[in-house]
């Protein structure tokens, strides 16, 4: 987990960028190019902002968020 990020920057990020572009499907049906194609994306326009999304992501997948 990345040592500067507090819970609601977490979860404004992923609300922000990863979201949108899930919808309604489960965690356990995207995929690792569905993620590579929304760091892509964003990376193009916020390359910060996508190394950070990498790390969000990854903590999202092995149930390592903090609670809010």
């Amino acid at each position: 987990m990345e040592e500067s990020a507090r819970p609601g920057g977490i979860l404004s990020t992923l609300q922000m960028h990863v979201f949108p572009r899930f919808g309604t499907v489960l965690v356990s049906d995207v995929t690792s190019a569905d993620v590579r194609q929304v760091i892509l994306a964003v990376r193009q326009a916020a390359p910060e902002v996508a190394r950070k999304l990498v790390f969000r992501v990854s903590a999202v997948f092995k149930g390592r968020l903090p609670k809010a």
